[in-house]
């Protein structure tokens, strides 16, 4: 690996775990806003930024960092989406789904892109049939 590319995932870690709890924080406001239930949605962020920051600690740019970190990112739009439940823009939200594999393109790892867009197409998938209003308005 070149030491370029190292130094991009290097920064790129730290931008994305900070993105992370940032998130955290969001979906907590916007829960609060909505009337969510913010220690549920509040407290599934923190784990996932989390146990992105513990992996990202122990190897700031390894596969399995990328890997965690780009599935949380992933995770957390899912929530945010969660948090936009029977709210005229729910299905806006989606769209942070785009900037959320952007965000994880800053890895420059194919393998990290393909592992965020599955667990977004798990989300929808499994929660179509599980609690549809998660995903969709209607």
């Amino acid at each position: 690996m070149s030491n370029g590319l190292k130094e991009l995932r290097t920064m790129s870690g730290k931008v994305l775990i900070g993105t992370l709890w940032a998130m955290v924080a969001l979906i907590g406001i916007i829960s609060i806003l909505h009337g969510g239930a913010v220690i549920v949605t509040g407290g599934l962020g923190i784990i996932l930024a989390g146990s992105a920051t513990l992996f990202w600690r122990h190897d700031p740019i390894g596969p399995l960092t990328r890997y965690i970190s780009s599935s949380a990112v992933s995770a957390m739009v899912a929530l945010l989406v969660l948090e936009f439940s029977h709210q005229p823009m729910q299905i806006d939200m989606h769209m942070a789904f785009f900037a959320g594999l952007a965000i994880v393109a800053m890895w420059c790892c194919w393998m990290s892109i393909l592992t965020a867009g599955a667990v977004v197409a798990l989300h929808h998938l499994v929660l179509n049939f599980v609690y549809p209003y998660a995903v969709f308005p209607e």
